[in-house]
């Protein structure tokens, strides 16, 4: 009737990178970067798959990724 309700969970991870200076002052930009986000990307627990432990239902995970560029001229 017990379960472990022990979880481990990357929420939200995002990686970045901006270009050099020197790649991209001659088109005129000031910034340019570019990044990748996801959301509920890993849980680590022992309840059964799709069930959220930060809920407790029976509800599935959803994932949500995100690929963006953010230029500053």
């Amino acid at each position: 009737w017990l379960r472990d309700g022990a979880y481990l969970r990357i929420k939200n991870l995002t990686l970045g990178y901006t270009i050099p200076m020197q790649f991209i002052e001659k088109a005129g930009v000031k910034k340019f970067r570019v990044y990748v986000s996801g959301n509920d990307l890993f849980s680590f627990d022992s309840l059964p798959d799709g069930v959220d432990p930060e809920q407790g239902g029976s509800y599935l995970i959803t994932k949500s990724y995100l690929l963006g560029v953010t230029i500053s001229l």
